[in-house]
């Protein structure tokens, strides 16, 4: 299908059309390509075509020692994809000191898409870390942990904000999905990031809904942002998960990147709703300082209201198209580009909240007003210093003048 990735099912399902290669990290169905730069590719991505076919018998994958994270396979059967970090995986005959070490294996998606109507026991549970999702990390050029963090806008969202839902749901939100469940879904889709594990699944969206809680006649869209780790419990090769991204609702395990530079979240922040049940959180103890703040307490009242009973409840589910007004706020380039997030969010320690926050919703001319409400504060203490630097040197001038004036009079002959 047009937009999505081919690079894994190395097929293509419209008739006339076959997968071409335009980078290590995105290979396209096209009925034809021309090497180069394609016009109507996003301005941020408008990179080089390859133009080289994929098929059955040539596969896509990495050269020797080239990039393989996304393909997750090295032309050279010698040679393993070796992650070196969240963002960067190369073919190497051993693990390089430092590195992640984990080996990197393609897997192919579904070429079936899975049954329309509900399914049951799917796995849940919630996290927010403050680290980037997986789907974006190969985005990331030149790799920079400092700027691999989540964006605010990466919170839940009300449909109602965005023109409104699709299919009745109540909320939109993003997710990380076990590759049974990615590979079920599809290929990556929308311009929504690469999956970096050889796989697929990124910009795919599941429809669930949970029995047990209090508004059990609510939905929630969910796509796939990021990856769940086969380490974690419910996500291992043949088990279907996807936990959901909720600020507040850190899960307290090892790793919690929350408070560091980058970040739009102290850690404690993060994990305000640690040791009680979602029903229960308390989502004002995320203050309310910023627009980036703001629209993270948001999500969580959001989701707070679906009323979850528990922490990792069991969901129904159905795979659905991911709602254009959805793909338009988390897509490549939206939340999220190249340099990591796209507006200036960072948690500032002294402060406490994060500082140069954005908001998507807000009253036009704001942004002006705020541009001239933060440059008046930042000129008046920077008048304030010069003045109370000019009274210092003063201050210090006439103390060096009765200095020496003590020092020329002790020199003074007695009278």
């Amino acid at each position: 299908m047009s937009g999505e990735d081919c690079t894994h099912t190395a097929c293509c399902s419209e008739p006339g059309f076959r997968c071409y290669k335009k980078d290590a990290y995105f290979a396209g169905c096209r009925p034809n390509c021309t090497t180069g730069l394609h016009i109507h590719d996003p301005v941020e991505y408008r990179t080089p075509w390859s133009c080289e076919l994929i098929d059955e018998q040539h596969p896509d994958c990495a050269t020797n020692e080239g990039d393989c994270i996304h393909l997750g396979c090295c032309k050279n059967k010698n040679h393993k994809c070796i992650m070196k970090n969240v963002g960067e995986a190369f073919c190497k005959t051993f693990t390089p000191p430092g590195w992640f070490g984990h080996e990197i294996k393609a897997h192919r998606p579904s070429q079936q898409p899975p049954d329309a109507n509900w399914q049951h026991g799917l796995r849940s549970t919630h996290y927010w870390d403050c680290r980037g999702q997986t789907c974006d990390a190969p985005h990331l050029r030149p790799w920079d942990l400092t700027k691999f963090v989540a964006p605010p806008e990466y919170a839940p969202m009300d449909p109602g904000l965005f023109g409104g839902s699709v299919y009745g749901e109540k909320i939109w939100m993003l997710g990380a999905a076990s590759d049974a469940l990615a590979g079920m879904l599809g290929p990556d889709i929308s311009n929504c990031g690469t999956d970096n594990g050889g796989g697929g699944g990124c910009g795919q969206c599941i429809l669930v809904k949970n029995s047990a809680a209090n508004k059990h006649d609510w939905a929630a869209v969910v796509m796939k942002k990021s990856k769940c780790p086969k380490s974690s419990p419910g996500c291992g090769t043949n088990e279907l998960k996807m936990d959901v991204a909720i600020p507040g609702f850190a899960d307290g395990k090892q790793g919690n990147a929350c408070g560091k530079p980058g970040t739009s979240l102290s850690k404690r922040q993060s994990d305000v709703c640690r040791g009680a049940m979602p029903e229960h959180c308390n989502c004002s103890l995320i203050p309310g300082d910023t627009a980036a703040l703001r629209r993270m307490r948001a999500g969580c009242e959001l989701f707070k209201a679906w009323g979850w009973q528990s922490s990792n409840p069991t969901l129904d589910w159905r795979p659905v198209d991911c709602p254009p007004k959805f793909v338009e706020q988390v897509r490549l380039g939206a939340a999220f580009g190249p340099s990591g997030p796209t507006k200036i969010t960072f948690y500032n320690r002294s402060m406490g909240a994060p500082r140069g926050s954005h908001s998507a919703h807000v009253a036009p001319g704001a942004d002006r007003v705020g541009m001239v409400a933060g440059g008046m504060a930042a000129v008046v203490p920077m008048l304030f210093l010069v003045a109370y630097g000019r009274r210092l040197l003063a201050m210090q001038g006439r103390r060096q003048a009765r200095h020496v004036g003590e020092e020329e009079e002790s020199l003074m002959p007695v009278q």
